[in-house]
């Protein structure tokens, strides 16, 4: 089988290298890519790993690195394998979509190309042990093997459901909540007001977790207030003798997470939109999947929504899981905080936004 050649430069299989800026998760804290927590791991003191960390950019920890001289760890040749290797698994197995392309190599060999390497890499003559390309291939198995045990525990299991039918008296009313777990451990409520008819059009609100807008009433995005938006247009629809569900998803930052929407922040801060921030990270701008709500609608027994968004995404996501969807536009109050995101979020992802200027 022909081998699949990478680099580190931009091209097709560019998010196979250790400098594609994709964050991940070790040792309880974020990492803003594979280069920088392999790089900062040769250093023994704490204060010296923290500079890499907060390299701005993956080639930045590389350079850092090479540059500080620092007392370094007395094993890292024996260790440094290993513990790339534990960084690779991290990033590849937290990012649905480098996950996916890792995948898509099937059984072919994966090359690992530079001239300045022969301990990672194969020059362009052919020289060197690979052992990045080595190291893909295995955490490729291991990804496989995780998968079939998530399937075949799936198979054997409930698969999502952790507990239905607890009402919790609120401001809104008694609401319903009913909760379930994902495959990677996070819990999402779908939240029951009033009274559904399933086989009636249920009006329902897909509102993905933002901790800044939801609990802090942030300006800067309109999360908090289509929040409370839907919860009264389905408070006003109980009233009526129907009702509607919220599923609240914990997808914070479109997916990304808290600690990429603070950096992503950082850097529209200084010019950039939304979308264009998440570029600069390396980060999808919408990471959300469908698939999950879907589910859950279907677990309680719905088939048809009366959706409220704006967001063509969730129509297509829904229609695509087998949901019959009917749209109900949102107001999203504009004001000089968040105009520049709204703008953004209508003209670079499509979203069809009814905005009230004087919200």
């Amino acid at each position: 089988m022909k081998p699949i050649i990478f680099d580190d430069q931009p091209g097709d299989y560019f998010a196979l290298s250790n400098l594609y800026p994709r964050s991940l998760k070790l040792q309880q804290q974020y990492w803003h890519s594979v280069e920088h927590y392999y790089q900062a791991q040769q250093f023994i003191q704490t204060a010296d790993q923290e500079r890499i960390r907060q390299a701005l950019t993956p080639q930045a920890a590389r350079q850092l690195a090479q540059t500080t001289t620092a007392a370094r760890r007395v094993n890292w040749e024996q260790s440094r394998t290993d513990i790339l290797q534990e960084a690779l698994y991290a990033k590849f197995r937290y990012n649905d979509d480098l996950n996916v392309l890792l995948l898509s190599t099937a059984d072919a060999p994966l090359h690992y190309r530079t001239d300045t390497d022969t301990y990672w890499s194969i020059t362009a003559g052919g020289e060197g042990e690979n052992r990045l390309g080595e190291l893909l291939m295995t955490i490729r198995t291991r990804l496989r093997r995780w998968q079939a045990l998530q399937a075949e525990a799936s198979a054997r299991t409930p698969w999502m459901s952790i507990q239905k039918d607890v009402p919790v008296p609120t401001d809104y009313g008694t609401l319903n909540f009913n909760v379930y777990l994902d495959h990677r451990g996070k819990e999402h409520v779908a939240i029951i007001i009033g009274r559904i008819e399933p086989d009636q059009p249920v009006l329902t609100r897909i509102h993905s977790e933002c901790l800044t807008g939801d609990l802090f009433r942030s300006l800067k995005c309109d999360c908090g207030q289509q929040l409370e938006q839907a919860l009264h247009r389905m408070q006003d629809a109980a009233a009526r003798g129907s009702g509607g569900i919220l599923l609240y998803m914990r997808d914070e930052g479109r997916g990304i997470g808290l600690g990429n929407k603070m950096r992503a922040y950082h850097y529209q801060a200084q010019g950039l939109d939304t979308e264009e921030a998440n570029e600069v990270l390396g980060l999808p701008v919408d990471a959300r999947t469908y698939q999950l709500p879907a589910a859950i609608l279907r677990d309680l027994g719905v088939q048809q929504v009366q959706l409220m968004t704006n967001n063509p995404a969730k129509l297509r996501g829904l229609t695509q899981a087998g949901i019959q969807v009917m749209r109900e536009k949102m107001v999203s109050p504009q004001n000089t905080h968040n105009a520049d995101y709204l703008a953004t979020k209508h003209t670079r992802m499509g979203h069809d936004i009814p905005t009230d200027p004087t919200g």
